[in-house]
């Protein structure tokens, strides 16, 4: 497993890396482009393992522990996992996108105005404990309760999006406690200090009231703008979480301040387990009673008023550097060409899937650097197309030849119908038609002359090899066809003259007469289409 290499415009997977967002101590996070069919696009976020951070083989085993309890928390308050894979040896993690920020950041932005007000704090509080109840719920398969324990619970690792929703991220070092694990030794403390309880800092068992404790702490910061542990020096932290003495009331610093709501904040940051509330439910609960206020239906609009008063320009700057990051991506891959190729991962995780839904899509890879160059199934997938691409040309070549050929059928057949005179009204067989032919007079100069340029005009006839390959019933076709040619009218006496004639009147045919038979399209006839057959 590694993480060198990686960088924006990177492919992993079916996920282009277009710009890092954050970066923790363990891994880093980007803003990625998921590829579907037909052009689909959706943004992600994708989480690499730092290179070098601690022995690999045991952070790929945490990695893979995280997507497999995250994978399995379905609820509107979890960032949602999407899915594990590896590509050319980076282990990555594809999650939810939250157009949002971190609550850390928001309440450092929130101290310059004055901080957070108190429904809205309350609320993300709440919204808070309904996730991590969700996840302190999850069981397996026979529904045996996992027993699941965040054990990070921080501003940092809480999500406020623009649309006023917050969402618990990042279980990296979350424990299943039911499970046997090697991944925490004895004595190992995992967390951020300042919002540990006591019994992980002991190195303790843990349990759900262990991220109680922590949200307790977090709504007390929220509230009241004051963190109630944190010392100068982490040593002053340790000792104040540690000591029996209690928490100083948050009436201290704010006058009005809920006597109800301050004492679900005591309960929730009692030291001794037993005296918390068992349950984040319950203590959600306690602060829907403290204050219905921060509850009401429109509190997420309210929410979500405030993020954009808050920090609305660096949302609009991050999704415009965003869009440059995937411009700037497409730019590179049209002027260096691309590869349509469908990617899969691969190496000594399988390419653990943790998303039922999640499917194979195509990717385009750029030929640059950074991006991963055609693998052995690449030059595959692409011998493949390049055979349906000249399929598609066979076909496209043979449809344009038929139409060609119908176009010069049908003009054929329409220059033989203006051209062909008006046959004999009696034609009772053909030996008949030859007779009359023979004993008709000669045809005049002027007629002579207009069959000669007509005969002139078509292309020479084959040779007798030629015609012995038609098809039957070709001479007879033709001879019917050069007799209604040649069987001319005998010229009347005022065409004889000199005079011009005048126009008559066709004649009715005579009742009981046998038409004679007309070239048709069909015929193989060489004075109707020019001998091309």
């Amino acid at each position: 497993m590694k993480e060198t290499g990686v960088g924006e415009g990177q492919v992993l997977g079916r996920y282009e890396l277009l710009l890092r967002v954050a970066q923790g101590g363990m891994a880093r996070v980007w803003a990625a482009r998921l590829h579907g069919t037909r052009g689909f696009r959706k943004l992600v976020a994708v989480k690499t393992i730092l290179p070098n951070v601690m022995d690999s083989q045991r952070l790929e085993q945490m990695f893979l522990e995280e997507a497999t309890l995250a994978s399995g928390i379905h609820h509107p308050n979890v960032v949602d996992t999407i899915e594990l894979g590896e590509q050319d040896g980076v282990l990555f993690m594809a999650l939810e996108w939250v157009d949002g920020e971190s609550l850390s950041l928001v309440m450092q932005e929130a101290n310059k105005v004055g901080g957070v007000p108190l429904p809205i704090g309350v609320n993300l509080v709440v919204q808070a404990c309904k996730g991590l109840h969700s996840a302190h719920e999850l069981a397996d398969e026979t529904g045996a309760p996992l027993g699941v324990v965040h054990r990070d619970v921080s501003p940092h690792n809480v999500l406020v999006s623009f649309s006023g929703i917050a969402k618990v991220v990042d279980f990296g070092i979350a424990k299943a406690t039911q499970r046997a694990s090697t991944l925490t030794e004895a004595g190992e403390v995992k967390g951020k200090l300042a919002y540990m309880a006591p019994e992980q800092i002991r190195g303790r068992a843990v349990d759900r009231r262990t991220d109680v404790f922590a949200l307790g702490t977090l709504l007390y910061q929220l509230t009241t703008g004051r963190h109630p542990w944190k010392g100068d020096h982490p040593g002053e932290t340790t000792e104040r979480l540690c000591s029996d003495r209690p928490v100083t009331p948050p009436s201290a610093f704010c006058d009005d301040y809920p006597e109800a709501l301050e004492a679900a904040v005591h309960k929730a940051l009692e030291k001794d387990p037993d005296k918390r509330f068992p349950t984040a439910e319950r203590f959600l609960v306690a602060l829907e009673e403290a204050v219905p206020s921060s509850l009401e239906g429109n509190a997420e609009a309210r929410i979500a008023e405030f993020m954009q008063k808050l920090v609305g320009p660096r949302g609009v700057e991050r999704r415009k550097q965003i869009r440059l990051a995937g411009d700037l991506l497409d730019q590179r891959r049209a002027l260096s060409g691309t590869v349509t190729t469908t990617t899969g991962t691969s190496g000594s995780t399988g390419a653990v899937a943790v998303d039922a839904g999640a499917s194979s899509s195509r990717l385009s890879v750029v030929g640059q650097p950074g991006i991963t160059g055609m693998t052995p199934s690449i030059r595959v997938e692409r011998r493949r197309l390049d055979k349906l691409v000249w399929a598609a040309v066979a076909v496209a070549f043979a449809g344009g030849f038929g139409f060609f050929a119908r176009r010069t059928l049908n003009s054929g057949q329409a220059t033989s119908a203006s051209a062909a005179p008006v046959v004999a009204p009696e034609l009772p067989t053909v030996p008949s038609q030859v007779a009359t032919a023979s004993a008709a007079p000669p045809p005049t100069a002027a007629a002579s002359a207009a069959h000669a340029s007509t005969e002139s005009d078509a292309p020479p006839e084959r040779d007798a090899s030629s015609r012995t390959k038609s098809k039957p019933g070709f001479h007879a076709v033709r001879a019917v066809a050069l007799h209604g040619v040649t069987a001319t009218p005998a010229p009347s006496p005022a065409a004889a003259s000199g005079t011009p004639a005048k126009s008559e009147p066709a004649s009715a045919p005579t009742p009981g007469a046998v038409a004679a038979p007309k070239p048709s399209a069909n015929a193989w006839d060489p004075s109707t289409f020019g001998n091309r057959y």
